[in-house]
C-alpha cells in the first residue's frame, strides 16, 4: 500500500501535503530509471510494516535516485525509516541531494538514511527517537542520521552540519563515507 507511488518517473515534485497510513508514504523504486525528485513541506505519519517487505514502514523511500531534495518535511511514527534515499543493485551509482530542515520523530529504524550520496547537503535536520524497534542498543544498528556507501561506490564529499539527533536507541550520527564536512551537529541522549 503506497500512498504516492511514482516509480518509473524521471522528474517529480510533491509539495504541501499530509499523508497518513500506508506501508509507504511516498515511494519510488526502479533498477533502470533514475529519478530527480523534490519534496517540500510534507507531513507523513503512521506508516506500517507490510508482511515480508523489509523496507515498508517508510515515510519517504526513493530507490533509484539521480538527485533528491527534501526540505521542511516531517515524518512521525514510521515503523521503519523516516526518509530513505539510495541506489541499489544493479544501478550502484551515486546520487546528489539536499536534505534541509526535515524532522523525523519516532521511527522504528533510522530517522534519515542516505546511501551513496555524493556532494550533497544535509543541514538543520532534527531526528528524535530513532531506532525504537529491537530493544537493546547496538552500534551496528545504524544511526538516527546515517550517511553511508558501498565500498565500491565513490560516495562522500557531503556537507553535514547543524543537525540534531536526540534520544535514539542507536548511534546518533552514523557516517560510512569519505571526505565529508561535518560541523556543528548535536547528538545527545543516544546509545552511542
Amino acid at each position: 500500500n503506497h500512498l504516492i507511488n511514482f516509480s518509473g518517473y524521471t522528474r517529480v515534485t510533491i509539495k504541501n501535503g499530509r499523508l497518513i497510513g500506508g506501508a509507504y508514504g511516498i515511494y519510488h523504486s526502479s533498477t533502470t530509471v533514475r529519478t530527480r525528485a523534490s519534496f517540500e513541506n510534507l507531513t507523513i505519519m503512521n506508516t506500517y510494516m507490510n508482511g515480508g517487505d523489509n523496507y515498508s514502514g517508510t515515510g519517504i523511500r526513493v530507490n533509484g535516485a539521480e538527485f533528491v531534495e527534501a526540505v521542511g518535511c516531517h515524518t512521525r511514527n514510521s515503523a521503519r525509516i523516516g526518509i530513505s534515499v539510495l541506489n541499489q543493485s544493479p544501478i550502484n551509482n551515486t546520487f546528489g541531494g539536499r536534505f534541509i530542515a526535515n524532522t523525523t520523530y519516532e521511527s522504528g529504524g533510522t530517522g534519515i538514511y542516505l546511501h551513496s550520496m555524493r556532494g550533497g547537503e544535509v543541514r538543520a535536520n532534527q531526528v528524535f527517537k530513532a531506532c525504537q524497534t529491537g530493544g537493546a542498543c547496538t552500534p551496528s544498528g545504524g544511526g538516527g542520521l546515517a550517511v553511508m556507501r558501498e565500498w565500491f561506490i565513490p560516495a562522500g564529499g557531503n556537507i553535514i552540519e547543524e543537525n540534531t539527533v536526540r534520544d535514539s536507541k542507536c548511534a546518533g550520527i552514523f557516517l560510512y563515507s569519505e571526505n565529508n564536512s561535518v560541523r556543528n551537529n548535536v547528538s545527545t541522549g543516544n546509545c552511542y
